[in-house]
């Protein structure tokens, strides 16, 4: 609820940076050790936006770790959208991008109220959702490419890994 209250989270937008500048002080105060990766992404179309995967380690001393991600971003366009008048506008995302991210939140609350013995990680990847099948599989899921070329933290290497989208 909190996340569809900023209004779409399409990159380049002002509801966007609010978004992320809630989520960043949010697993702050849970006591998080919170990094923002910040790069510029291009779309398929060329443009480019400043784009920010949100990394959030929970007992960063521990060497046993457990990998939990989502995307944040919502969708530019409604382009499968039944109704033809809506596929030019933004999406809110509250299933794809905002479901996962509260399930990955609410680890973060539990995690906090529960201490545990071992490392949690959590990524919110960004500009995930705004590629085009024209534009090609590159165009798709760039937040987790530029992560994985650029690891936070460097040499990371977790046991598990855990991808929420569409819960």
């Amino acid at each position: 609820e909190k996340q569809l209250s900023f209004g779409h989270r399409v990159p380049g937008t002002k509801e966007h940076e609010a978004c992320k500048d809630w989520m960043v002080e949010e697993l702050k105060s849970m006591g998080a050790t919170v990094e923002v990766q910040e790069f510029d992404a291009s779309y398929y179309s060329g443009e480019t936006v400043k784009a920010y995967n949100i990394i959030a380690q929970f007992n960063p001393e521990q060497k046993k770790r457990v990998f939990v991600s989502a995307h944040w971003d919502s969708r530019r366009v409604a382009d499968q959208d039944p109704d033809e008048s809506k596929r030019d506008q933004p999406i809110l995302g509250a299933d794809d991008g905002g479901s996962g991210v509260a399930v990955a939140m609410q680890i973060g609350r539990t995690i906090q109220a529960n201490p545990i013995d071992m490392g949690v990680d959590i990524v919110l990847f960004d500009v995930e959702d705004q590629g085009s099948n024209e534009g090609g599989r590159n165009s798709w899921c760039l937040g987790s490419q530029y992560w994985s070329r650029n690891l936070v933290p460097r040499n990371y290497k977790p046991e598990y890994g855990i991808l929420l989208d569409m819960v």
